[in-house]
């Protein structure tokens, strides 16, 4: 099923813990169709995860879990990421990134509704501010 955003995670040599700040961050969403949302887990660094039993305690995300067979470049493992994702709209996040505020997603839906068009490249330079195509 297609997604309305897919949030691509280049893991990048992080460990589980590491993970708990961008995932926690996507999780404590509110007002959002968490079945509109994919995360996709890259596991493109030299020490991958052994164990995803933790990722469990985020109920409300459904994770995707990549592990290449080589090692993959930050760049590659986004582009990779774009390639797998379902979503109409991508957002990227690294193991030590995270959402500023609990209503994030709950402002792009909105604001997706309201102006934005699929397949456009739209660039926020400040939280309140409207998105401007770069297209």
């Amino acid at each position: 099923m297609n997604k309305t955003l897919s949030i691509i995670i280049a893991i990048e040599s992080a460990n589980v813990e590491d993970l708990v700040v961008p995932l926690s961050s996507i999780n404590n969403q509110l007002g959002v169709d968490f079945s509109q949302v994919e995360v996709l887990l890259i596991d493109n660094g030299r020490y991958q995860l052994d164990d995803l039993e933790p990722l469990r305690v985020f109920n409300h995300l459904k994770f995707r879990y990549i592990k290449p067979a080589k090692i993959w470049s930050w760049p590659f493992a986004f582009e990779q990421g774009v390639m797998l994702a379902t979503g109409t709209y991508v957002a990227f996040m690294g193991p030590n990134m995270q959402f500023n505020s609990i209503d994030v997603l709950q402002q792009f839906f909105a604001t997706r509704r309201r102006i934005l068009k699929p397949g456009g490249l739209w660039t926020v330079d400040a939280p309140g501010n409207e998105p401007r195509s770069q297209l």
